[in-house]
């Protein structure tokens, strides 16, 4: 079981983002909070607020998407009681043709803790335009 920690929250996200990587759905909706009250902000988009139009986003990318690698640096995790988030960059690797791409993203992820543990309320993704080189 998660716990209510900074160590519980860093793994609920990094379930986040192997979710996210694998284009798993099924993963991913047990990690939302699924309530009225959830926001996303995919990079470029408006936001969507409330489960069923994120959970549709979400649906649509993993559908057509055939390759993601995301590796998350400089990860900044913070704790507030019952509330945690973190920022980060997501480096999100696919291929155009044989060619494999690197685009940037920086992300605030917003998670509260419930009974069934860490549950994502916010993800909010903005684009890089002018990506620093590949982490190392």
């Amino acid at each position: 079981m998660a716990e209510c920690t900074l160590e519980g929250l860093i793994k609920a996200n990094t379930a986040f983002y192997k979710a996210f990587e694998g284009l798993d759905i099924n993963a991913f909706r047990n990690l939302n909070s699924a309530s009225a009250e959830d926001v996303c902000v995919h990079p470029g988009w408006r936001p969507l607020s409330g489960w069923d139009d994120i959970e549709n986003s979400w649906i649509g990318i993993f559908e057509h998407t055939t390759y993601m690698q995301i590796v998350p640096s400089e990860v900044k995790a913070h704790l507030h009681g019952e509330v945690g988030w973190i920022s980060c960059f997501e480096n999100i690797y696919s291929f155009v043709g044989v060619e494999r791409m690197l685009g940037q993203v920086v992300a605030t992820n917003i998670f509260k803790w419930t009974e069934d543990g860490w549950k994502l309320v916010l993800h909010h993704g903005s684009p890089i335009l002018q990506p620093e080189e590949e982490p190392s």
